[in-house]
C-alpha cells in the first residue's frame, strides 16, 4: 500500500511540474532589457517605455535601493519578474559589463505565471530595428 501512495504522489509531482512548465529541461528562452523593479514602476504603465528602459544606466541599476528591488526583463511589450536566482545573475552581469546602458540580454530558464526562474542571463547585441 505504500509503495502504490508513492507511486501516486510521484505521478501528482510529475503532473503539477508539466502544469507549471518546470519539467522541460530545455526551458525557454527570451531577449530583452533588464531594468530595476523600481525604477520600472516610474514608466510601467507608459504606452512605449522602451526608450527609457533602453536608456537606463549602470549606475542606476546598481544603486542599492535599485538593485535590492530586484530586476525584470522588458521583452516585446511585457515585464518579466525575475526570480531570486535571477536577480543575482542579473547583477553579477551588469557589474561585470562594459557597458554603461542598454542592457540588452537573453535570458534563459522556466516562466511561471509572470516570473521566470531563471537558469541564465547572457550579454548580447541590441538587434539594429530595436
Amino acid at each position: 500500500m505504500r509503495v502504490q501512495n508513492l507511486l501516486l504522489l510521484t505521478a501528482a509531482m510529475l503532473l503539477t511540474l508539466n502544469w507549471y512548465g518546470l519539467a522541460d529541461e530545455k526551458g525557454k528562452q527570451w531577449t530583452g532589457y533588464l531594468i530595476d523593479r523600481k525604477c520600472m514602476k516610474a514608466v510601467v504603465h507608459d504606452h512605449d517605455p522602451v526608450e527609457f528602459v533602453k536608456h537606463h544606466t549602470k549606475s542606476c541599476l546598481l544603486l542599492p535601493i535599485c538593485a535590492q528591488s530586484g530586476y525584470v526583463l522588458y521583452c516585446e511589450g511585457k515585464w518579466l519578474k525575475l526570480d531570486k536566482q535571477g536577480d543575482e545573475l542579473a547583477g553579477k552581469l551588469i557589474r561585470s559589463s562594459k557597458r554603461g546602458s542598454k542592457f540588452y540580454v537573453r535570458v534563459k530558464g522556466q516562466e511561471v505565471g509572470k516570473e521566470i526562474l531563471v537558469s541564465e542571463i547572457l550579454e548580447v547585441e541590441e538587434p539594429e530595428n530595436k
